[in-house]
This record gives structure tokens, C-alpha cells and sequence, in this order.
């Protein structure tokens, strides 16, 4: 071999060797991980109410207890707004809209929801449902009301037996159906409350003996992004454990160019992880909280069932923090 050739062939054969040991370390380094074959959590649906907070704190306790059934983020979203975090953020709104406090908590930070949770114990989905409540008219008619919409009917109807328009239970137009709820334990429900503790007395009348302390204890861990975001994240899948992060979620919908304003923060369950091939990256696989559709998403992510595929850089990028938990010793 003549020394020109080998002034040519030595550095591509250098670079090729370089470019092929430097995908294969990504690709090492992102050992596939798929939570759903290992615990199934339901997909959720939070609709038009910016509970995100509360479906992923319901998720990430379900999956951390192993529990069989599913954990209500609406009980979480009610209890959070007990806390003072959410009494501060409710009086700041109420400057703009004066009905907002008499509503549950539209957004929170997951670990005060996630240890009130922990420390109250859980109800289940059955019990107080998240996504549509059952309304039966004075004639029987069944129908479904999606929970945003659920709750302004119920604050209407509320003020309505307040001033006296339905004096009776046989006199309401209609009711909201629960486990525990029949047309009469509904009346007393709207009876007794006040525009304040509506929402705390329906989780009293829905839940009551329903709801369960944990099987075992655990603590949950948060943490602000410094930019190692993903290598913590990959610390905890090691572990067998998913994590919540809370990052702007406009990432889902432009991956390009999303936004980073604060009403677009969004929290979701981070359930596995795979080599992206293409892209030469990791990326992580999000368990959003708006059903079991791909229509919301940019069409760059691939999306399965609402589980979405989200490139690790772009990720890191757009993450603010994430919460994961521990077991406390001697837990068991």
C-alpha cells in the first residue's frame, strides 16, 4: 500500500471507527425498558380540567404499591385543595375570577398532592370517579357528563337547593350517581354544604368508608433539572421505578419550536424508555393523561394509544423537574 493511499485510508477508517463505538455506547446505555409489561396502568382522561398533577400522582402511587385498582385522581385534585399551596394559588386567581375558589384545585404541584395522598390514604376510581360522573334525571334517564362540565352543574344546582328552588329530594331535576351516592345522600350532600366545602363534603359522601391506607410506606423524592435530568431519570428506571415529570408540554404538540410559558406546564408518568435507531438517541416513553388518542401530538413523535415516544434532547430541554418515590425501611 502506497503511503498517499494510506494518508486516506487511515483517517476514514479512524472516523468510521469512531462514529460506529460512539452509537453503539448510546445504544448500550439505553437498555430497552417497558413498565407496561410489568404493571398496566389504565390510561386516563382528564378532559377539559388541568388535573395533570393528580393523574400522575394516582399513577405513580397505583404503580408503586402495585394496587389493583385504580387509584381517583379526583380525590387527589379535592384533597389538594386542602393544602396551602393550593388556598395561595386559589386566592390568586380569584383576583381574575371570582367563582374560581369555589371549584377543586385546576393545577398543582404533584408532590404536595402526592404526599397529602400518601398520608390520607387513597380512593378508588369506582368510589369517586375522574373523567365523567353518571346523571340521572327525575324521569331515569342515564347519561355520562364529562367532569369539567360535571362540576359546574353541580355548582348551579348547589346554589339552586341553597335558595330553596328544590326543597325536597323528590324535587331535584336530576342527580349525580355515585357507589356510595343514591338521589337522597345526594340532596343531604347539597343540603348541608357550604359554596366553600362542597367539593370536600362530595369526597366525604363518595369515599367515606372507602377509603384505604397504602399497603406499605413510602416517601416520594423531588427534584429540580440541572441539566443531568436524564441521568437521573435513567438511575431510577434501573431501579425498576418510573418517574413523573413535570416539564412545558407544548414539546407534545411542536417539538420544533414549543413554548415555555407557565400555563403551559404539563405533569405526566415517564413509563420506559427504548434506542431510537433514526435519531441515534434515547427516548422516553410518555404516559400522557388526555385518553387513548395520537391527534394531539406532533406527527414527527411516535404515539401509541396515547403513550408517546418523546426524544430524549428534546425532553432534557423542556423538563423543569421530576418526582419519583422511595420505600421507607422496614416498610413491610
Amino acid at each position: 500500500m502506497s503511503s498517499l493511499a494510506c494518508r486516506f485510508l487511515l483517517p476514514a477508517i479512524f472516523l468510521l471507527s469512531f462514529t460506529d463505538t460512539s452509537a453503539a455506547s448510546v445504544e448500550d446505555s439505553c437498555t430497552p425498558i417497558d413498565f407496561r409489561k410489568s404493571f398496566h396502568l389504565k390510561m386516563r382522561n382528564q378532559n377539559q380540567v388541568s388535573w395533570c398533577f393528580a393523574h400522575s400522582a394516582a399513577d405513580i402511587l397505583q404503580f408503586a404499591h402495585q394496587l389493583d385498582e385504580q387509584v381517583s385522581a379526583a380525590d387527589i385534585a379535592i384533597l389538594y385543595s386542602k393544602s396551602n399551596a393550593s388556598r395561595f394559588m386559589t386566592s390568586l386567581k380569584k383576583l381574575l375570577n371570582r367563582n374560581y375558589g369555589k371549584i377543586p384545585s385546576q393545577t398543582g404541584f404533584i408532590k404536595i398532592a402526592s404526599d397529602l395522598a400518601l398520608k390520607d390514604g387513597y380512593c378508588p376510581e369506582s368510589a369517586l370517579p375522574s373523567e365523567e360522573w353518571k346523571k340521572i334525571t327525575l324521569n331515569g334517564e342515564t347519561s355520562q357528563v364529562e367532569i369539567s362540565k360535571a362540576i359546574l352543574e353541580l355548582l348551579k344546582l348547589h346554589q339552586d337547593v341553597k335558595k330553596g328552588n328544590y326543597p325536597t329530594p323528590a324535587s331535584l331535576p336530576w342527580h349525580f350517581s355515585f357507589k356510595n351516592i343514591d338521589r337522597e345522600r345526594f340532596f343531604d350532600l347539597l343540603e348541608i354544604s357550604s359554596s366553600k366545602n362542597l367539593f370536600l363534603k362530595l369526597r366525604e359522601f363518595a369515599c367515606g368508608t372507602e377509603i384505604k391506607k397504602f399497603p406499605f410506606q413510602i416517601r416520594t423524592v423531588f427534584k429540580i433539572n440541572t441539566g443531568n435530568i436524564l441521568t437521573q431519570i435513567d438511575s431510577e428506571f434501573t431501579q425498576g421505578k418510573p418517574v413523573t415529570i413535570d416539564f412545558f408540554g407544548d414539546v407534545l404538540r411542536n417539538t420544533e419550536n414549543p413554548k415555555k410559558s407557565i400555563d403551559e406546564l404539563h405533569t405526566v408518568l415517564l413509563y420506559g424508555r427504548k434506542f431510537d435507531p433514526v435519531k441515534n438517541e434515547c427516548v422516553y416513553l410518555i404516559k400522557d393523561s388526555y385518553g387513548e388518542q395520537c391527534t394531539k401530538y406532533d406527527a414527527s413523535l411516535e404515539c401509541e394509544s396515547g403513550y408517546v415516544w418523546m426524544p430524549g434532547k428534546k425532553l432534557r430541554r423542556a423538563a423543569t423537574s421530576i418526582l419519583t418515590v422511595r420505600q421507607e425501611a422496614g416498610a413491610f
